[in-house]
C-alpha cells in the first residue's frame, strides 16, 4: 500500500524494517505532502541497516536532494561514521544538488568526515568538487596534519574561488597552527575583497594578534570605501563572481554548501563589506594602534541619507579596545548625534545596557529628535528603551531620583502628542501603567489629534484588565476618521481593542461581566452596520471559547441580514481557523447565491473556495471564469464535502 502512494498515518505505528524500506521505496515518487510525510517517518524509523538505501536513493534525486539529506542530517541515532566512504562518493556526483546535499548532511555529522580521504582525492578534482572538499573539511572535528597541509595550499591556490572556502574552513574549525595564520595574514591584501574578507574574519576568530597591523594597513588604504558600502562597480562583480559563480544551479536554486556567506556584516548577507569586516576584526583583536583611525570613522560626518554601519561597528570595537574610556566616548558621541548618525544609535543602545541612570540626562534631549520607525537609522525608539531601562535603575528613595522619575515622565507624557507618540506611549506604559492609559484615553477621544498618534494610543488598550475602560472606549466604535491603517477607520482598530480588554476580563466579577456585555451589545450593533467585517473577529472571540469560536464563525457567514463583505471575513477567517470539520458545515452556503458584489462571486462561491481550501484542494473559483467553470466548482465542492 505504501509503495502505491496509499498512505494512511495508521502506517506509523506499526513496527519492522520491512515498512521502512517500503517508505524509502515511495519517496521518490511521493506527492509533495506524502514525502513530506515520509521524511519525517523515515527520518525517525531508520537505522544503520537503513542507511545505505537512504544513500542510493539520495544519489538518485535530484529536486528533493536538498530535503532528503536534511531528514538525514536530523538522524542523530546513527552512527555516520560507519558511512563515510559513500558519502564521501556523492561529494563527487554529476548532479550538483546530490554533491551539495551530501556536503551539508556530513557538515551536521563531522564524524562522517574522513579527512584523509578527502586529501587523498582532493587534486583529482575539479574546482568546484575541491570548494565543496573545503567545506566538508572545515566542519571536521579532526583536521590532522595532512588536513592542514591541504588548508595552508588551498589558502595560496591562484583562484579566489578556492582561496575564499580554505577561509570560511578555518573559520569554522576555529583553531590552526601558525602557518596557517601567515598565509591568513598574507590573505588581507588579496585582491579579491570578498576572499580578503573571509580572512579578516578568521584571524579575529582565532584571536591572531600579530595580524593587527597588517589589518589597519589595509583600513588605511585608498582603496576601500570609507561609508563601508559595497560598491556596484563591475570590478566588484567580478570579485563575486569569482568565489560564487558556480554556486547557481541550471535552471533556479542556489548552492547552500558553495554560496559566499557574508561572515557577519550588518551590510547584507551579501556585502562584501571588507572596510566594515575589518574594523569588526580589529576591536575583537584589541589592536590599540588602531584606536585613532577607529575613532576619525566614528565622529565623520555623513549625510543622514547615506549612513552606513560603519559608524556603528567602529564604536564598539572602540569600546572593546579601551573600556576604561568607554563612558567618555559614549557622552561625546550623545552630545553631537548629527555627525555619524549610526554611530549615534549605537552609543544610545550601549547607554542603555550600562545600567547607569547618569547617562539619561545625555538621552533626555534625544528623545525628541523626530524618528523614522521601521528603519535602520531611526534613533527614538532605541532613545525610550533605553531611558526606560535605565529608569529601573534609578534611587526614588531620595529626592534628586524621585524628581528625575518626575522629568522623565514629562518629557514622555509631552512627547505623546509629537512625532515620536508611538514610541513615548510604549515607553510611558512601561514607567507608569496608569498615566499611560490616562493619556491614551485623552489622545484617542481628541479628533484633533493626528490618525497615528489616535490609533497608537488606542492600541495601548490590547493589555488591560480594568473593565472601566470598556466603557470609556465604546464611543470610538461609531468613530468614522481614518485610522493609521490606510483604508481603516478608528472604529475599526477600536473594534479589536475594545475584544482584546474583554479578553483579559474576569466573567465572574460583576463589573467585569457588566463590561462584557456592554461590549457585546455594541459589537453585534456594528456587525449589522456598514463597518460589519471589522467586528467580526472581535465579536467571535468574544462571544466564543476556543471551542466556539469557529461556531460563531458559521453562524455569522450563513446569517443573511448581514452585509455580504461582513459574511465574507467571518468565511476567510474560517479558513484561517484550519478547522477541517467546518468544511461540511459551509454545505448549505453553496446553494446562497447572493452576489458579493457586482461582476464578483456570490456567497456560494466564495464557499466553495472555502472549502476547497480546508480540505487541501488548490482549485479556485475565480470571478473572470465563465459560468460553465463557476457552475462546476459549486459541483466539486459539494464533492469533496462528500469525501470527507
Amino acid at each position: 500500500m505504501i509503495r502505491a502512494g496509499e498512505i494512511y498515518p495508521g502506517i506509523s505505528m506499526m513496527h519492522g524494517r520491512e515498512i521502512t524500506q517500503a517508505m524509502i521505496d515511495a519517496f521518490p515518487d511521493a506527492d509533495s505532502d506524502a514525502a513530506y510525510w515520509l521524511r519525517e517517518q523515515i527520518a525517525y524509523r531508520a537505522t544503520n541497516d537503513d542507511i545505505p538505501a537512504l544513500i542510493d536513493l539520495l544519489a538518485a534525486s535530484k529536486e528533493q536532494a536538498a530535503s532528503l539529506a536534511d531528514c538525514m542530517a536530523e538522524m542523530r541515532q546513527i552512527d555516520w561514521s560507519r558511512h563515510r566512504e559513500k558519502l564521501a562518493a556523492l561529494l563527487t556526483h554529476e548532479t550538483l544538488q546530490v554533491a551539495d546535499s551530501a556536503a551539508n548532511l556530513m557538515r551536521f555529522h563531522p564524524e562522517s568526515i574522513d579527512v584523509e580521504v578527502l586529501v587523498d582525492d582532493y587534486e583529482q578534482q575539479s574546482r568546484r568538487t575541491r570548494r565543496l572538499y573545503l567545506y566538508v573539511i572545515g566542519h571536521s572535528k579532526k583536521l590532522g596534519r595532512r588536513g592542514e597541509q591541504l588548508l595552508i595550499k588551498a589558502l595560496k591556490d591562484p583562484h579566489a574561488g578556492v582561496r575564499c572556502p580554505a577561509a570560511s574552513a578555518v573559520n569554522d574549525i576555529e583553531k590552526a597552527g601558525p602557518d596557517i595564520v601567515a598565509a591568513l595574514i598574507a590573505g588581507i591584501d588579496d585582491k579579491n575583497e570578498y576572499t580578503a574578507t573571509v580572512m579578516v574574519r578568521a584571524l579575529a576568530t582565532l584571536g591572531a594578534k600579530e595580524a593587527g597591523s597588517k589589518m589597519l594597513a589595509r583600513l588605511k588604504g585608498p582603496f576601500l570605501s570609507r561609508n563601508g558600502f559595497d560598491d556596484d562597480s563591475i570590478d566588484k562583480a567580478r570579485q563575486l563572481g569569482e568565489i560564487d559563480g558556480d554556486s547557481k544551479y541550471p535552471g533556479s536554486g542556489r548552492s547552500r554548501a558553495l554560496q559566499y556567506r557574508d561572515p557577519g556584516g550588518m551590510l547584507g548577507q551579501r556585502s562584501g563589506s571588507l572596510t566594515e569586516e575589518l574594523v569588526r576584526a580589529l576591536g575583537q583583536l584589541k589592536y590599540k594602534p588602531a584606536r585613532n583611525e577607529l575613532y576619525a570613522i566614528v565622529r565623520s560626518k555623513s549625510p543622514r541619507w547615506k549612513q552606513s554601519y560603519l559608524g556603528h561597528e567602529a564604536l564598539v570595537s572602540l569600546c572593546e579596545i579601551e573600556p576604561k574610556n568607554k563612558r567618555k566616548l559614549l557622552l561625546e558621541i550623545l552630545g553631537d548625534v548629527e555627525a555619524n548618525w549610526m554611530a549615534a544609535r549605537k552609543a544610545v543602545i550601549l547607554a542603555g545596557e550600562t545600567q547607569d541612570p547618569s547617562y539619561i540626562e545625555a538621552l533626555l534631549p534625544l528623545a525628541d529628535i523626530p524618528g523614522h520607525p521601521g528603519y535602520r537609522d531611526d534613533i527614538a525608539r532605541p532613545t525610550y528603551q533605553a531611558i526606560v531601562k535605565l529608569s529601573h535603575h534609578i534611587d526614588t528613595g531620595t529626592p534628586s531620583g524621585d524628581k528625575l522619575i518626575g522629568r522623565i515622565r514629562g518629557r514622555f507624557l509631552k512627547n505623546i502628542r509629537g512625532p515620536n507618540a508611538a514610541a513615548a506611549m510604549e515607553a510611558l506604559f512601561e514607567l507608569d501603567a496608569e498615566a499611560a492609559y490616562d493619556e491614551a484615553i485623552k489622545a484617542a477621544l481628541d479628533k484633533t489629534a493626528s490618525r497615528d498618534i489616535r490609533s497608537g494610543a488606542a492600541w495601548v488598550f490590547r493589555q488591560s484588565k480594568d473593565p472601566t475602560h470598556v466603557r470609556k472606549l465604546l464611543p470610538l466604535l461609531q468613530d468614522e476618521s481614518p485610522s493609521r491603517f490606510e483604508g481603516d477607520q478608528i472604529r475599526d482598530d477600536m473594534a479589536t481593542v475594545i475584544s482584546s480588554i474583554c479578553g483579559n476580563l474576569d466573567p465572574k466579577k460583576p463589573d467585569h461581566s457588566k463590561a462584557l456585555a456592554l461590549a457585546g451589545d455594541a459589537l453585534r450593533k456594528m456587525l449589522h452596520g456598514p463597518r460589519g467585517a471589522a467586528a467580526v473577529e472581535p465579536l467571535a472571540r468574544l462571544e466564543g471559547d476556543a471551542d466556539r469560536y469557529v461556531e460563531v464563525l458559521l453562524r455569522t457567514a450563513g446569517d443573511r441580514s448581514l452585509a455580504n463583505k461582513t459574511r465574507i471575513r467571518a468565511l476567510e477567517l474560517i479558513v484561517r481557523s484550519g478547522d477541517e470539520l467546518s468544511a461540511e458545515k459551509l454545505g448549505p452556503l453553496l446553494n446562497d447565491q447572493t452576489q458579493a458584489d457586482a461582476g464578483g462571486l456570490s456567497i456560494a462561491e466564495h464557499a466553495a473556495n472555502s472549502i476547497a481550501a480546508l480540505t487541501g484542494r488548490w482549485e479556485r473559483i475565480d470571478a473572470k471564469d465563465p459560468a460553465e467553470t463557476r457552475k462546476e466548482g459549486l459541483r466539486k465542492a459539494r464533492t469533496w464535502i462528500a469525501d470527507e
